[in-house]
């Protein structure tokens, strides 16, 4: 049986944090629609990292330490085709996902420790609106190897893996869609 914890109030940030015990960082992937790779990497980075210093108050400090601790780990986003021209890092991907009708407006976020898994599914974008000012609601589950939800995981991983496949190019095996692929291999195996 899977814990399962709902944010009734308090920041959907502390959401990206990982519990106790949850060991090191493997990698995270998320998706939303409209996307702000500030956010991302400074707040849901930083938090899912477990950095300690502040990105406005020690910018170099900060950087130092999410570069020392990003160095092996994963971390992707699949946004709309529309919202696809942000800037983002060398570090971790944007993947636009492009519709035949309709918009990529899903924001599902999977987040892997080494012995914990959490996922995350929210009315909020990746932005600062979303997640510091409006009216949002989000919800996550938490699974470890000795407390899971195969269905869940499995559906998680699932849905991710069809947003993949909507990435122009996908079929070619772009290196960041491999990257992405990889990383929900390795946590599935887990």
């Amino acid at each position: 049986m899977s814990k399962r914890k709902t944010s009734v109030s308090g920041a959907m940030l502390d959401l990206w944090r990982p519990p106790q015990g949850a060991g090191d960082p493997i990698g995270c992937l998320a998706s939303t629609y409209t996307f702000d790779p500030g956010l991302f990497d400074e707040q849901c980075l930083g938090r899912f990292l477990d950095i300690e210093s502040e990105p406005d108050r020690e910018d170099l400090a900060f950087l130092l330490e999410r570069e020392s601790r990003l160095g092996g780990v994963y971390a992707g986003v699949l946004v709309d085709h529309t919202q696809g021209g942000v800037e983002h890092s060398l570090r971790w991907d944007v993947l636009r996902v492009r519709l035949k009708s309709g918009k990529q407006h899903s924001k599902l976020s999977l987040l892997a420790w080494n012995h914990h898994v959490r996922i995350i599914v929210a009315s909020a974008n990746l932005t600062e609106f979303g997640y510091r000012f409006n009216q949002e609601i989000a919800g996550s589950v938490d699974l470890s190897p000795a407390d899971g939800d195969a269905q869940i995981f499995t559906q998680a991983t699932g849905f991710l893996r069809s947003l993949l496949g909507l990435v122009p190019g996908a079929s070619e095996l772009l290196p960041e869609v491999q990257r992405a692929q990889s990383f929900l291999d390795q946590i599935e195996r887990l």
